[in-house]
This record gives C-alpha cells, structure tokens and sequence, in this order.
C-alpha cells in the first residue's frame, strides 16, 4: 500500500490566497507544512473552478507517465476580510 512518502507531487487548487492573504506560494508552503518538501508543488489558479482543474491537471501528470502518485487538493481563506471586501475582490474591483 502507498505512504505519504510515496508522494511525487502535489496539485493545490487555490483562487485568493495572494489576493486575501497576501501570499501567492501556496503549494510550496502546504507541501512543507505537511512534510513533503522539496517535492514539485504547484498551484492552480482558474477561479471558482481551481480545484477542479488541479484534480484534471494531477490526472494528467499521472496520465501522461511523469508521475506514479499526485497529492491533488483545494484550499481557500477569506474569512478574515470584512463581507464588502471580500465582494469586491471576488467580483475584481
């Protein structure tokens, strides 16, 4: 059976991270955060359909013979902007 170890990459769908934290290397950190760094990290950004696309992207990793096993996940942190804000990023004031 397969371990964390076994790993390759690692997908991360994400929208706003640098637009509501201030922080645009999302995937490097969530790889280091759950103890899979240095491996190849990317972040997928397409809006509302981010996650979906970095699942269609770890497919194709997998698919294409580059890699045996794609960690593919989605995250997302808009709660500590007020409501208004958080609107008027979303809708690209």
């Amino acid at each position: 059976s397969a371990s964390p170890q076994d790993i390759e990459a690692l997908c991360i769908g994400n929208y706003s991270s640098d637009l509501f934290e201030g922080q645009g290397h999302t995937a490097p950190i969530m790889a280091d955060w759950v103890g899979l760094a240095p491996r190849p990290a990317t972040r997928i950004e397409d809006a509302c359909a981010s996650s979906g696309v970095a699942f269609r992207e770890g497919l194709i990793a997998v698919a294409s013979g580059l890699y045996d096993i794609v960690l593919v996940g989605g995250i997302e942190k808009m709660s500590d902007l007020p409501t208004e804000e958080v609107t008027d990023t979303l809708v690209g004031r």
